[in-house]
């Protein structure tokens, strides 16, 4: 009787003793499943190397790194107090312009524009008091940058403005835009935001051209949240613009040249990868240099927090990957070919 009660008893705490494991085992599970490091996703199989911010400290650290699109290479190049992101190429690959913000200083105020060389050496501040600006981006010659300026010490009063790549020349060529996040099209002109569209300024002729409408804009979701997504990225070939649409909780391809063409649902689900709600992150999509596929990473409404992997994503939406070893990334850049 007492052999059969110990069997009994034992029996008893295994039992409990596995009840408790899987207890735990799905309370494991669950956590893992709001981190976009537990997604298992397979490796890409693009080829090229792209740089990026990677989140340091939640207190105001960020850093540029390079890595290739296999995971491999992974390289640190910039090591300062601060936060530094927003890299942006050179057209033949030699240099990289990025955003430095002074450690304490507010999301912003205080930017700085900086060039390095490709391998992090050669590091040269360009811009300097009223000249401060972020998200830069290279002419498609290589001989200026436009850039993101505050206008005042006001936040989210801001233009786009342009310098030369050397530094020299800062000067303002647009009007007060909304988070104007410029960008170079291959034919000279500078695309940014502006009263939630996306509107294409000739420097030679100072005429601009909208390139989306807000109708458009309607079809792939709510206008207002349209307007405080800033990133958004013009395919190689000038016909997509792709964008991040919180309201639908997904990445689209809006036609760049209007017309009514509707917009293309590229990818679904985009919270599903992130930590963040798909009200409170901010995904930058970037195209590869030959418009295959696109790049995107996540970091909070601000831009000051991730743990965001880096993800990769063919142009008609097949074949999600995610780069190894990357898990707190911001603000995705290609290398030209």
């Amino acid at each position: 009787m007492g052999t059969l009660g110990n069997r009994e008893s034992s029996t008893t705490v295994a039992s409990v003793l596995a009840l408790l494991a899987l207890l735990v085992a799905l309370v494991l599970a669950a956590c893992g499943g709001s981190n976009s490091s537990a997604t298992p996703l397979p490796t890409p199989t693009v080829a090229g190397t792209l740089a990026f911010g990677s989140v340091v400290t939640a207190q105001g650290n960020a850093d540029i790194y390079v890595v290739s699109a296999d995971g491999t290479g992974k390289t640190q190049l910039t090591d300062d107090p601060g936060w530094e992101e927003h890299p942006s190429w050179s057209p033949d690959g030699s240099r990289i312009a990025y955003v430095v913000y002074p450690e304490g200083s507010l999301y912003g105020h205080d930017a700085t524009l900086w060039i390095m060389n490709a391998d992090g050496s050669g590091k040269v501040q360009l811009s300097k008091g009223a000249a401060r600006g972020y998200h830069p981006a290279w002419s498609s010659d290589g001989t200026q940058i436009a850039y993101t300026g505050r206008t005042q010490k006001q936040a989210y009063a801001e233009a786009v403005f342009v310098m030369n790549a050397d530094g020299s020349d800062p000067r303002r060529v647009t009007p007060t835009v909304d988070y104007g996040f410029p960008t170079w099209a291959s034919d000279g002109r500078i695309l940014f935001r502006q009263d939630g569209d996306v509107v294409a300024l000739d420097l030679a002729t100072n005429r601009t051209q909208q390139l989306t409408t807000t109708g458009n804009l309607d079809e792939v979701g709510n206008v207002e949240d349209f307007t405080r997504i800033g990133d958004f990225a013009l395919s190689p070939d000038g016909q997509w613009i792709a964008i991040h649409d919180g309201s639908y909780d997904r990445i689209a391809l809006i036609a760049a040249q209007g017309g009514g063409a509707p917009p293309k649902t590229l990818l679904d689900g985009v919270s599903k990868l992130f930590t963040f709600s798909a009200s409170e992150h901010n995904v930058a999509p970037v195209w590869t240099p030959d418009g295959t596929a696109l790049a995107l990473a996540s970091s909070d409404a601000y831009g000051m927090m991730s743990d965001s992997r880096l993800y990769i994503v063919n142009a008609d939406g097949s074949g999600l990957s995610a780069v190894p070893g990357v898990d707190n990334a911001v603000a995705p850049a290609w290398r030209p070919e």
